[in-house]
């Protein structure tokens, strides 16, 4: 290998370093704005995300190949931290939807957990399957999902809680909301114009992520409606979630 060659190489890969170091600066900018906690030092959140970063370069290195990594790992301390994130600032933003207030606070904490743990990967499971079954799927995936042994216990006694309980009637749906109408509208003119889109709720985060960093340059999206689409889909995924929790 000759030296210019192996020069070649070097200002390719620093290149290389550079676009994805700016990439993942961008993404921790958004993760300070959708929770400023984040930059206090000694806050809740920062303390969790601190613990919560050791613990992916120790386990799951590759977790930090996705450029949205920080938000991802952020969205993770705040549940943790119980730290919600700031409120959008267009006019037509609405809250997310909320746990109804008489749900236990075990209830709401198990919940959480189950979202974070299994839904950040793949559709959150039902946790009204049966037992012998439910308990198959954790013992499988317990080790992927990196619970500790206390969220573990704290999963299996929320599914054993919300099999003693009724399902919500039948046909019952959460009403949309005007920041959710307005995403869906944004989301079809942009999206489903050219091609099938499969709904939001039913794509991993990471996926869906990946696929609007590819295609907002394509689709001519503004900063303002690219923070929409994604502030819709995450709505959605949110929705389908609690959905088939209950």
């Amino acid at each position: 290998m000759s030296f210019g060659f192996r020069i070649s190489r070097v200002v390719a890969l620093c290149l290389t370093l550079s676009v994805v170091g700016a990439a993942a600066q961008d993404w921790q900018r958004k993760a300070v704005e959708l929770y400023p906690d984040l930059g206090v030092a000694g806050s809740p959140i920062s303390k969790q995300y601190r613990i919560l970063y050791q613990e992916r370069l120790r386990t799951n290195p590759s977790f930090f190949k996705l450029p949205q990594w920080p938000v991802l790992l952020a969205k993770e301390a705040a549940i943790k931290a119980n730290t919600p994130a700031a409120a959008p600032t267009s006019p037509a933003a609405a809250p997310a939807v909320a746990a109804t207030p008489a749900e236990p606070p075990e209830m709401v904490a198990g919940r959480k957990l189950l979202v974070a743990k299994c839904g950040r990967c793949h559709d959150t499971p039902n946790a009204r399957v049966e037992e012998m079954t439910w308990n198959r799927w954790m013992m499988k995936w317990r080790w992927k999902a990196e619970l500790t042994d206390d969220q573990f216990q704290q999963l299996m006694e929320y599914a054993h809680k919300l099999r003693a309980t009724p399902p919500p009637a039948a046909g019952a749906a959460a009403e949309e909301t005007p920041q959710m109408a307005a995403g869906r509208q944004l989301f079809q003119a942009k999206c489903c114009g050219c091609h099938d889109v499969p709904s939001p709720s039913r794509v991993m985060e990471s996926t869906w992520t990946r696929w609007m960093m590819k295609m907002r340059g394509k689709a001519k999206l503004t900063d303002a409606e690219y923070d929409q689409i994604m502030e819709y889909a995450r709505l959605k995924r949110e929705a389908y979630m609690l959905k088939m929790l209950r």
